[in-house]
């Protein structure tokens, strides 16, 4: 009488051993295949896990940048600020007090900031009219139009006497939009805010982001403001490149030795009279705004941008402080 296992044999396997050694070759591929897929989900979901597991160690790197960043500030006691010093350009740091940290070594990840002054900037809630056209002339490369229509609806949406103002826009503008509302009628509280007034768009938004700031009293620091923000509270062409070519020293490059910085604001005509070279409409143009007051040489806020990276997880900070090293925003 025949075994089952016999039967079996000859049913699959007739004759040779050759086929029980292929059926199990092709059985232990089979098994490796599912082995490796399974290997490969477990290591994927492992990733995921460590990805988000980085998350808070991340945030803690991104904590520590912006501490970090408030004791460079807490360093710098003179009464000026000037893009030559620690906070604001590498150049002019040292070992001790490096200005922009990048990929600083901290646990198993690294952070990195950078310090830009808000004084620098055109300020939204004190900006005349005839600033922020320059502004979005300048910057934006908008037509004198548009220019005109948003910086007078800049106007409208903070006038608390909602006083009708000659190319901006009141509720009646607002309401009758499809996604309709009312404009608050108080001082922009954030610059993304711009967005729904009138004639801004994303593009013309993008552009002239950088240059404006709702912190501050709205003056302008010589020291660190750039050639377009010059041009917008009203410096001539001519004056604003001088005055930036003053500053960089004769070799034309920032942080080295022979930089120049507005140490006190009842200095700036004469300095720049005598080291400027400045032409009658430079001069005209110089006395014309210094008489505007709305010059300084120091800032009071500052924007700190951070990051902390932890095993390719990253996780940014983006936050307002004052000298003192208290916060008026913080963004994550």
């Amino acid at each position: 009488m025949k075994t089952k296992k016999s039967i079996l044999s000859k049913r699959f396997f007739p004759g040779n051993r050759g086929g029980v050694l292929i059926y199990s070759l092709w059985v232990l591929c089979f098994m490796a295949i599912f082995a490796a897929a399974v290997g490969n989900a477990v290591n994927q979901y492992i990733r995921v896990g460590a990805y988000f597991q980085n998350s808070p160690r991340a945030r803690y790197a991104a904590e520590a940048a912006v501490r970090v960043a408030v004791d460079v500030l807490a360093g710098d006691t003179n009464e000026y600020d000037a893009l030559t010093e620690p906070w604001a350009s590498p150049e002019a740091a040292d070992e001790k007090t490096p200005a922009r940290f990048k990929n600083v070594p901290i646990g198993q990840g690294t952070f990195s900031f950078e310090i830009v002054d808000e004084a620098r900037k055109i300020n939204l809630r004190t900006a005349s009219a005839e600033t922020l056209e320059r502004l979005f002339s300048e910057v934006g490369h908008a037509d004198a139009q548009t220019a005109h229509t948003i910086a007078n609806s800049i106007l409208s949406w903070q006038d608390v006497r909602s006083v009708s103002r000659e190319g901006g826009a009141e509720n009646s503008y607002y309401r009758e939009l499809k996604d309709s509302y009312d404009i608050p009628n108080r001082k922009i509280e954030v610059i993304e805010e711009l967005l729904w007034v009138k004639g801004m768009t994303p593009d013309l938004f993008r552009k002239i982001k950088d240059f404006v700031t709702v912190w501050g009293d709205g003056k302008i620091n010589i020291n660190t403001a750039s050639r377009e923000v010059l041009l917008s509270v009203g410096c001539t062409a001519s004056l604003a490149e001088k005055i930036v070519a003053y500053r960089l020293g004769q070799d034309e490059t920032l942080g080295t030795k022979d930089d120049k910085v507005f140490e006190r604001i009842e200095l700036i005509p004469a300095a720049l009279m005598s080291g400027a070279f400045l032409g009658m409409e430079d001069e005209a143009s110089l006395l014309k705004v210094y008489s505007m007051s709305v010059f300084t040489v120091s800032s009071v806020y500052f924007t700190v941008k951070a990051q902390g990276t932890v095993g390719g997880r990253t996780e940014r900070i983006d936050c307002i402080l004052d000298r003192s090293g208290k916060f008026s925003s913080w963004r994550e």
